[in-house]
């Protein structure tokens, strides 16, 4: 990924000397980068998990403006997630996550990132961050990092008829909607059906679909498989999507659950569940230069 000189990339966790800021125009500058890979693996479960670049910018800053002018001057990040972090007076840290040009509503993999640059700074710290209408708050547990969010209700759905001819050789054994019109839809399969081998849902199944679409089956008790598909959005499959185990938390409604994202990275998720409330939780490595950003992408 070629990064142009002087823009306030953060080549090196922890560098005293990283670049300072740098006008992309008379009004806003351009923040320092710095990139963690979400929702990894371990020795049970390979995953690259999913990439995103986190932003302090100043309270006084508009956070679409700060994102625009990044993308203006690095082209190359318009794929990737951005997340533009401010601290409020209250002492609520306010993340605003974009990618492909797009505020995302709910970003599993960006609070999870803004969460672990906030902690490096303070590991005994417990957050609160708000992203859009979710208020929830943050810790480290072990070598985790936890986000704790409030149960999603979900309602019983028929089977969308997008997904017969999606999937003509198959047939759930249930469906489901989590959130609002724009939620989702969680698709439950057999446990004998291969996740990793289902067709995506394509634009033109979900031209018309206000909800992204989670895939789901059970491996056993204590763990799942997921996918997760929004093409309408400009995500044919997401990689490690930490707000889709909040749907699948108040699904299988386990005490304790490990999910499998079986997407081309891998995504390693862990979730808890009670009647108040639901922990998703995931490591999170803190990348120390762009090389490293660049070959966990591959």
């Amino acid at each position: 990924m070629p990064i142009p000189s002087g823009i306030g990339v953060h080549c090196k966790t922890g560098d005293a000397a990283a670049p300072s800021l740098s006008a992309v125009d008379s009004q806003t500058a351009l923040p320092q980068l710095r990139p963690f890979q979400c929702f990894v693996g371990d020795a049970s479960f390979a995953a690259k998990g999913n990439l995103c670049l986190v932003a302090d910018i100043d309270v006084s800053l508009d956070p679409a403006t700060v994102y625009q002018a990044i993308l203006k001057a690095i082209p190359d990040l318009f794929d990737s997630a951005i997340c533009c972090c401010q601290w409020l007076p209250n002492q609520q840290l306010w993340v605003s996550c974009y990618q492909r040009g797009k505020a995302i509503q709910c970003c599993g993999h960006g609070l999870l990132a803004a969460s672990k640059r906030r902690l490096l700074q303070d590991a005994n710290t417990s957050l609160t961050l708000r992203m859009g209408e979710s208020l929830l708050s943050s810790d480290v547990e072990g070598n985790k990092v936890r986000l704790r969010f409030k149960p999603l209700q979900l309602f019983a759905s028929a089977t969308p008829s997008w997904l017969n001819a999606c999937q003509p050789d198959v047939q759930p054994i249930d469906c489901a909607r989590a959130g609002d019109e724009g939620g989702y839809m969680l698709v439950i399969w057999p446990d004998n059906c291969e996740l990793s081998l289902l067709k995506r849902p394509s634009l033109a199944h979900l031209a018309d679909a206000a909800y992204a679409v989670i895939y789901s089956r059970r491996l056993n008790d204590a763990v799942v498989e997921m996918r997760y598909f929004a093409p309408q959005f400009a995500v044919a499959e997401d990689q490690a999507t930490g707000s889709a185990a909040r749907v699948l938390a108040s699904y299988w409604r386990q005490s304790e659950l490990t999910i499998h994202q079986v997407s081309v990275a891998g995504g390693l998720i862990f979730t808890r569940y009670c009647a108040t409330e639901i922990e998703v939780l995931g490591y999170c490595q803190a990348l120390s230069s762009i090389a490293m950003m660049e070959s966990a992408d591959e």
